[in-house]
Order: structure tokens, then sequence, then C-alpha cells
């Protein structure tokens, strides 16, 4: 029984969270967060699905559908930077609502462009939306759950992202194959297109979403919102315990603490003194300090570790992943995954398509266990374990890419790589929010993005020089690179039933 208090310096993992309990609320909100999670899978993942479509009927050279295949991860990590240094200054909810609006905006208008260079335009806005929400979601969600929970409840937002891989896959299988749409001389509206369309429902209703979950209460009352805070408790506490009344709720009273409260009043007495133009430069600059702030003292050593570590990942991940279907087709032309294919080799399109649709299914399916793993032990075994487990033996399977010779044996590797990879991106996820404060926690997280990017990016484009010139050298960069990221996660900290800052 929770005894009745007047005041409280709050803090997520102390006695609010006891008064407010664990309930309907956080299942809810997880329901909303997912979601957002899946919008953002369906949105990178559909790109793999309309690139052989846009090159056909665009006419694309192979340097072009490069640009299109990075022009989402580049606006990613445009909008992981802008959006989560923006969420620590005005608001979680605020930028979820408009990353994820920007994100189905544009995805939706690309379908209608019948030129590259505009349709290229549109899709790299949408991944400046999709950077946006990434980031933040997961800032979101945590401060609204006890440590208790934390682990579980972060990994589960993970298992979302599969589930739009697999909406993806499925809805490509049933919309591209038919080949029905518009047709005219000028204008041209075909299934690809349909499918592209489609794939931003989520976004949009994601962002509907939001508009009617509130604000983090952590970031309510970091920023002088205490009676708002409150009040939000208050609701949790209600939708919680459904026969219980507001008066019932036993805190009666919120206070920031001192170092908030500090850089509260530092804030109002600028913010008097300026235009609205000035206003944007200091949030520019305000922007541009929260980042610095990461890399000095006593952040430096975990942010560096993270980054380092978010780049082997993210480097072997979407550098193998990516790749995948090539490696099936030609593993099944010449029972070798580093041949090189035939310059006139062809295919039937429908038998192809079916197979990557096929195979899509089954690799996405297969990460379920190890998603559903990481989110039964992590507040057990820890962060770091599976963190350094997942990245060593990922590694090491990588490696074996060398030697399979059939296509049944490159869909088991694949399945093996996603299904210990999950388990590292899973506890990344909740590690990557737990280092850091609320005033720097989105911050923190968007640049993370920012390396993930990055990292894609490279990866991708090592193996798209390397492949056919030395196939040793992006096997052998992955493999070794993601052995190191899990010798690097010794020097993290254990955050494991730690409370939020």
């Amino acid at each position: 029984m929770v005894p009745p208090v007047n005041l409280i310096v709050y803090s997520p993992d102390m006695y609010v969270h006891a008064a407010v309990c664990f309930g309907l609320f956080h299942y809810l909100l997880l329901c909303a967060c997912g979601w957002a999670d899946a919008s953002d899978a369906v949105e990178i993942l559909s790109v793999s699905f309309l690139m052989p479509h846009a090159k056909e009927d665009m006419n694309l050279h192979s340097f072009e559908l490069g640009l299109l295949g990075a022009s989402i991860f580049l606006g990613m990590m445009i909008g992981s930077y802008f959006w989560g240094s923006l969420a620590d200054i005005r608001g979680r909810k605020a930028v979820l609502v408009y990353s994820l609006l920007m994100n189905g905006i544009f995805g939706l208008l690309s379908s209608f462009m019948q030129s590259f260079w505009p349709f290229l335009l549109m899709r790299f806005l949408s991944g400046i939306g999709v950077g946006g929400s990434m980031p933040v979601i997961f800032s979101y969600f945590c401060e609204f759950l006890p440590k208790n929970r934390r682990g579980a409840m972060l990994t589960l937002i993970s298992m979302f992202w599969i589930l739009g891989n697999i909406i993806t896959a499925g809805l490509a299988w049933a919309i591209i194959p038919r080949h029905f749409g518009y047709f005219s001389d000028t204008f041209t509206y075909d299934s690809w297109r349909i499918f592209v369309a489609v794939c931003t429902i989520p976004s949009f209703t994601s962002s509907f979403t939001f508009v009617f979950l509130p604000e983090s209460p952590k970031f309510l009352l970091e920023n002088g919102e205490e009676t708002v805070a409150l009040s939000v408790l208050r609701k949790m506490y209600i939708l919680n315990n459904r026969s219980k009344q507001k008066a019932d709720f036993p805190v009666q009273l919120l206070q920031a603490s001192p170092e908030a409260r500090k850089l509260l009043q530092t804030r109002h007495s600028r913010k008097t003194l300026r235009s609205l133009l000035s206003q944007c430069k200091k949030n520019c600059r305000e922007i541009f300090t929260s980042t610095r702030k990461l890399f000095v003292p006593p952040h430096r050593k975990v942010s560096v570790c993270l980054l380092t570590i978010i780049f082997t990942l993210s480097f072997g991940y979407y550098g193998v992943w990516l790749w995948f279907p090539e490696i099936f087709k030609r593993v099944e032309v010449s029972g070798s995954a580093c041949s090189v294919l035939p310059a006139n080799l062809t295919s039937n399109s429908s038998d192809t398509d079916s197979s990557i649709y096929r195979d899509s299914f089954i690799t996405a399916v297969s990460n379920f266990p190890g998603n559903l793993f990481a989110t039964l032990t992590i507040d057990k075994l820890g962060r770091k374990a599976l963190l350094g487990g997942s990245l060593l033996v990922s590694g090491c399977s990588v490696f074996f890419i060398w030697f399979l010779s059939s296509r049944a044996e490159v869909l088991a590797m694949s399945c093996i790589f996603g299904g210990i990879s999950v388990i590292g991106w899973a506890a990344l996820n909740v590690i990557g929010v737990e280092c850091y404060p609320t005033n720097m926690r989105a911050t923190a997280v968007g640049m993370q993005s920012v390396v993930n990017r990055i990292a894609a990016i490279t990866g991708n484009l090592v193996f798209g020089v390397f492949i056919d010139l030395y196939c040793a050298v992006p096997i052998l960069a992955v493999a070794v690179l993601l052995a190191f990221g899990g010798i690097i996660t010794v020097f993290l900290p254990n955050t494991k039933g730690m409370d939020l800052k």
C-alpha cells in the first residue's frame, strides 16, 4: 500500500511509479509506440521491393539505383539528428506527430512521381521523417516505464519492427505481382506505385494516434510543467486502476529537481530577451550544445563505446542483410556465394519475385525467437551480456557465408544471422536510452541513429564495390567488425536495474 504524500522530487523510477502502478496504460502505449516502429520498418524495407520495379519503369542505371537505395538512409541520418535534438528542446510528442506525418506525406507523394529525380527527392524527404520518429520513440516510451519493466518493454518494441518486416513483404506479395493500376501515355500508376502508397498507411495512422497521447511526464517536469505532469500521472493512475478516482492518487504535488529548475530559469530569462529569429538561433545553439555534451566527461566514454558498437552492428547487419537476395541468386546459379554472375543472365521475373517474398517471410519470422529470447532475459542476464554475445555469434555466422553452396544453406544462414542480430539490436535499443539523462536522451539516440545510417550506407557501398572484385573483403570486414563490437561492450556501464537520470 502506497502512503499518501504532498511533495515529491520527481524521478520515474522512484515513488511515483509505485503510486501509478503498471497496467493498461503502459500496454496501450506499447502498442502505439510499437506501431510507430513498425511503420518506420515498412517505409525502410519497402525500398528493397520497389527498387527492381522502379529500375524498369524509370529506366534507371546502376548508379541511380544506388542513389535510390541510399536516399532514405541519407534522409534518416539528417532527420535523426535534427528531430532527436529538437525532442529534447520542444518535447517528444510533437516530434513524433510531425515526423511520422512527414514520413507519410512524402512517401505518398513519391508514388505519383513519374521521373527519377522528383521520386528520389520525395524518398529522401520521407527518410527525414523516418529519422525523426525512430530515435524519439524509445526516449518517449522509456520515460513512462518503471525500472523493473523497462528492459522487457523496450525490447518488445523491437518485436514490432519484425511485424513491419512481415507486413512489408506481405503487401509486396499481395500487390506488386498483380500488375494493375492506371495507365496512359502521360501518367502511369502501376501496382508497385500502389504498393508504395499503401505502405504509408501505418505512418499516417501512427501520427494520428500520438495526437491523443500525453507528453512524457518526465519531460514536462524537467521543463517546469509540474501541474501538467501531475495531470498525466493521474490519468495513468485511473487507467491502470479502473476502480480508482483522481482524488485517490496519493501524490498531490510535484517539484522538479534543483538542477532542472536552474536550467529552466536560465531558459526563461533568455526567452524574454530574444526575438523570434533569435529564438531560432538559440534552438540551433542548444542542439549543438546538447551534442557537445555527449563527448565530454562524464558521458564521453559511454558515447564513444556506444557509437563504435552501433557502427559495427549496422555496418554488418545492413551490409549483409540487403545483399542476401543477391547471394541467393549467385548460389542458385553457380553454387557459390562469391561467384560473379554472367552479364547476360536472365530469369523469370514472377518466379524471382515469388522467391524473394517467400524468403523475406521466412527470414522475418525467424527473428521472432531471438527477439522473444531478448525480451524474457534482458532484465535477468543484463544488456551487456546479450549485446556482446549477439555481436560475437553473428560475426562468426557471417564468416561461414564463404562455404555456402545451396539456396537452402543461404536461407538457413540468413535466419541464423537475423535471429542472433535482432538480440543485439534489442539490447542496444535499451542501453542506448538508459545511459543518458532526460535533457540529453533524445539527442544521444539521434546521434546514434546518425552513426547507424552512416554505417548502413558504408556497408552497402563496401559490398557493392568489392563483392565482384574480391568477395573476401566485405565478408571478413563484417565478421571482424561485429566481433570487435562484441569486445567493446565490456567498457559499457551495467544499466540493469538502474534509475533513469
